[in-house]
């Protein structure tokens, strides 16, 4: 699950500021939603948030950094 979100949020930072509102991930399925530093799932708990470059899951471990379009 972690993949996903981290390949999810890659995505997310890849694309334009505009159309980065829903989290999919690597299928294409979407997981949830983004909201400014914080992503949620689909029943609106939050997953995850990412400051700066560091990014981190829900209860706040560090799943890594932001290097570029890559987590």
């Amino acid at each position: 699950m972690k993949l996903r979100i981290i390949t999810a949020l890659a995505l997310l930072l890849a694309t334009t500021g505009a159309s980065a509102q829903r989290l999919y991930d690597a299928s294409g399925r979407s997981v949830g939603r983004v909201d400014g530093e914080r992503f949620y799932d689909a029943s609106g708990r939050s997953i995850g948030r990412f400051d700066g470059q560091r990014v981190y899951d829900g209860s706040g471990r560090s799943l890594g950094r932001v290097d570029a379009d890559r987590v």
